[in-house]
């Protein structure tokens, strides 16, 4: 009869498991059967109240279940051989109902007794929950080593053991876990990649299956990818909904949503989600994910501009939390909240908290997290405000130093689009830095800002570059970058679903993969690099807010750094484009008295102030930014009147200042590739989608004479001339990787604001107005990135606006220019104007007659030719005609 009783009740734990009052009814009449067949002290009776424990947690009644979970492990100890796997089982269960009452320091011991006992018997899934648990433990107290080196060990037990488990994925999400925190999201993402697979295919729409899409999604956004992050969090919030619409689960989820929607700006959408999360997670008691909430509303309302009420969700934060175990959690809400005493005025409070919170980070080793960096660049703003600029100034340069750091972390797992957006967020800080050092230039001299400036400007592009570099060493990454090629061309012929996007991600992610370190270039270094009695000229676009944008020089030398301040960016860029405008189209007599006093305005914006620096110099090398990337410096009116500054002064270009100490390229026999003279194809009778792209290209039969004198100037460098259908994609990228020189005739464009699905810019190859097949045509400059350019010194595009791109603070233009540059191309010659077929041709045989008769420099040779087609014009016409020979420069050494 007693058997019978216990049957029954297990019968009934088993069938009624959605209705929690019944089901722990259940379990608690199978506790007492047990007892009362087997007695109370019995091993049967341990097995049953592992049941009733698991039903009191399901209801999150932890004391109740921790009473339980200590039962169990006394009975075992007392019956059981000592050292059994079912007392680590039980050490384990004690310890988790410990952290689920956010005891952490009372669980960790029992985990760790757990790990040694389960580590001498044989290999358990225990085993992989406890080791799991344990670094959750230590990652929450902010012992992120010890917790990263747990992890990593249950990680690779469950590979071993256990390598298609659906626990597997669960250790694996929380390593991911605990390596976003420390800012490691490519690996981050790799982590929790592979657990999305497990589960998609051992168990799909699984509670595990939902909490890996979530943990993807959560992921990205904390990388701040938030297009990839959107449709993993709106789909593991459908199928928690569907499975249980009141669940803490349910509620997290949506309080991400309610994240990204503050990300994006959609506050009142924001605000809805997150009250709704607090809302259930009220409902169900879970009263450590209601605080993480309310401080998520809280940043949500300080975004809205609501100072006050968020000021005031986030003191309620403050008195209603008790003790706080998490301590990312704990950071991240005094953080938030002396933000927002800042904002509200009482800088006085703001700096104290600030002070004392940042303190609590750098003891607990929690000092690169991000919040931890958002809480020191308000504490700077609270110094500054109440007088203590030089303070402020070093929180200022040291979160700029973590931050780079940071970078070199974050940035490899993330596309171009996403690090640029990442960089550009941060940005702040390097302006207002640049701002309080002009006001106060004694506590930051030009030099020690430079070296942010330095460590800043370019910083995407030069990451992509090594990376690339790195991916080139080896079979593996060649693989992957000729598959990444792929699914460009696809996307650039408009030919992609959302499989072939996931897939350039991973393998973006995996072309990063030993990069994680970047090179570190320093002032000293930079200087040592310039030759003798050169100058360089480091221009910035900065805009601390609320001022207007400025733009800033730095003239370096080998002795000194300086600074100038050329004034708003506005008025700036009227003067510059004015002159662009009109110098372009000076390919007649009769604007020359205009041209130089349009002339004369720029130059006076951008360059006069810097004269006496660079006065004497042999050599001034230019690393413009932004819209000052546009303009062609040669063509800036002279010293005297009718001279230009390319009759004076020796200007050249980088792409930035780190260019100045690249190491040369290893000797090499030199190799022209020479593609012209194309066959663009028959204009369709149905216009093509344009997509950005000027079709239908016309023929450019000049290209085919310009190719004739370009192998005639060769002398004894062998010539590869590529024309009419074969100067395609493919036979280009077939045949750069062996070249040392690359020279492309053909049509280029650039758009300068390019919308979602528009190429930026490009330049037209064979087939580019027909159908697009496996070959579209055109090679744009995301392609145009990915070319294998690491033997070549110079790429020259010898076409229209090839040089032009898309203005961005930091990168200079985003472009063909900056894609060759990545692809490992030393030099590029290109234009920053639409240029004439048969000047372009004059211009570029004299330039290659100079550059390989005399084996001189690029740049040298670029400007013999100009100075020559500018002394023709003199003569023919009796003005210099920028527009025939000002649109090409040199950029790279």
């Amino acid at each position: 009869m007693q058997g019978m009783l216990l049957a029954a009740s297990l019968l009934l734990a088993l069938v009624l498991p959605q209705d929690r009052e019944d089901a722990l009814a259940a379990a608690r009449a199978a506790v007492a059967a047990a007892e009362q067949q087997f007695g109370v002290d019995s091993v049967e009776v341990s097995e049953q109240l592992v049941k009733l424990c698991n039903q009191l947690a399901n209801a999150r009644r932890f004391d109740e279940a921790l009473a339980a979970a200590e039962r169990v492990l006394v009975i075992r100890e007392a019956k059981l051989p000592p050292g059994h796997t079912r007392i680590g089982i039980a050490l384990a269960n004690v310890a988790t109902m410990h952290v689920e009452r956010d005891d952490l320091e009372l669980a960790i011991p029992l985990l760790e007794r757990a790990r040694d006992l389960l580590a001498r018997n044989a290999p358990s899934r225990a085993m992989l929950g406890t080791l799991s648990n344990l670094g959750t433990c230590q990652a929450k107290l902010g012992d992120y080593a010890s917790a990263q080196a747990t992890m990593q060990a249950a990680v690779a037990y469950g590979r071993e053991h256990a390598p298609d488990h659906p626990m597997l994925a669960s250790v694996l999400q929380n390593l991911a876990q605990v390596r976003l925190n420390q800012g490691f999201v490519e690996e981050a993402r790799a982590l929790v990649d592979e657990t999305l697979r497990i589960f998609e295919m051992v168990a799909p729409g699984s509670v595990g299956h939902i909490h890996a899409t979530y943990g993807l999604g959560h992921v990205l956004l904390g990388a701040e990818r938030l297009d990839d992050a959107e449709p993993l969090l709106r789909a593991a919030f459908a199928m928690e909904t569907k499975r249980s619409p009141d669940s803490v689960m349910a509620a997290t989820i949506e309080a991400s949503l309610g994240r990204l929607m503050t990300m994006r700006g959609d506050l009142p959408a924001a605000k809805q989600h997150l009250e709704h999360a607090i809302a259930v997670a009220e409902a169900a008691s879970a009263g450590q994910r209601v605080l993480a909430m309310r401080i998520q509303l809280a940043a949500a309302l300080e975004e809205q501009g609501d100072n006050d009420a968020a000021l005031a969700e986030s003191s309620r934060c403050i008195a209603e939390e008790t003790v706080q175990r998490d301590r990312v959690a704990h950071l991240s809400m005094w953080v938030l909240h002396g933000q927002l005493l800042e904002l509200c005025g009482h800088h006085e409070q703001a700096a104290a908290v600030l002070r004392e919170t940042l303190d609590r980070a750098g003891a607990a080793g929690l000092s690169s997290l991000a919040s931890v960096q958002a809480g020191r660049r308000v504490l700077a703003a609270s110094l500054h405000a109440l007088g203590d600029v030089a303070g402020a100034m070093a929180e200022l340069r040291a979160n700029l130093d973590d931050f780079d750091r940071m970078l070199a972390r974050m940035l490899p797992a993330l596309s171009e689009s996403n690090r640029l957006a990442v960089v550009q967020r941060q940005r702040t800080q390097l302006d207002v830095l640049l701002q309080w050092s002009a006001e106060r230039p004694d506590l930051c001299p030009p030099a020690l800002a430079y070296r942010h400036v330095l460590a800043w400007k370019g910083q995407v592009a030069r990451g992509m570059q090594e990376q690339l570099v790195v991916a080139r060493a080896d079979e593996q990454g060649i693989a992957q970058l000729r598959r990444l090629q792929q699914i460009e061309d696809e996307l650039a012929g408009d030919r992609s679903d959302i499989a072939t996007l996931r897939e350039r991600d991973r393998l973006i992610a995996l072309v990063s993969r030993s990069t994680s370190v970047r090179a570190h270039v320093d002032v000293e270094a930079v200087q040592r690099a310039l030759p003798e009695n050169d100058v360089l000229v480091d221009y910035l676009v900065t805009a601390p807010p609320p001022a207007e944008r400025s733009y800033v020089a730095f003239v370096v030398r080998r002795d000194s750094v300086q600074r100038f301040d050329l004034g708003p960016a506005s008025a700036v860029e009227r003067a510059v484009g004015a002159h662009v405008q009109l110098a372009s189209r000076c390919v007649r007599p009769g604007a020359a008295d205009l041209l130089r006093r349009v002339g004369l305005a720029a130059r006076e914006r951008v360059f006069d102030a810097l004269h006496e620096s660079v006065a004497g110099c042999r050599t001034v090398w230019l690393s413009p930014d932004d819209v000052l990337a546009t303009l062609p410096f040669e063509t800036l009116p002279g010293p005297t009147p009718g001279t230009f500054l390319v009759e004076s002064v020796d200007l050249r270009y980088l792409q930035n200042a780190w260019d100045l100490c690249q190491p040369g390229l290893p000797a090499s026999t030199p190799r022209l590739l020479a593609f012209g003279d194309i066959d663009y194809g028959a204009a369709p009778a149905q216009p093509l989608a344009s997509r950005g792209v000027p079709r239908p290209f016309a023929a450019l039969p000049n290209t085919r004479r310009e190719l004739q004198q370009l192998a005639a100037c060769c002398g004894d460098v062998p010539v590869v001339l590529v024309r009419g259908a074969e100067a395609n994609e493919a036979r280009l990228r077939r045949e750069v990787p062996a070249a040392t020189f690359v020279h492309l005739a053909t049509h280029g464009f650039c758009g300068l604001e390019p919308g979602d699905g528009v190429v930026a810019a490009g330049i037209a190859m064979a087939g580019a107005n027909l159908p697009a097949g496996a070959d579209d045509g055109i090679l744009t400059a995301d392609e145009a990135r990915l070319l294998d350019l690491t033997k070549c010194r110079m790429v020259v595009l010898s076409a229209c606006q090839t040089g032009l791109g898309t203005p961005f603070a930091g990168e200079s233009l985003l472009g063909l220019r900056r894609s060759m540059r990545i692809a490992g191309a030393r030099t590029t010659v290109t234009s920053l104007w639409r240029v004439d077929d048969d000047a372009t041709a004059k211009l570029m045989a004299d330039f290659y007659r100079e550059l390989f008769t005399t084996h001189c420099d690029p740049a040298v040779a670029l400007r013999a030719a100009q100075l020559r087609a500018l002394g023709n014009a003199r003569a023919e016409t009796g003005e210099a005609l920028p527009g025939l020979w000002g649109a090409f420069v040199c950029e790279g050494r």
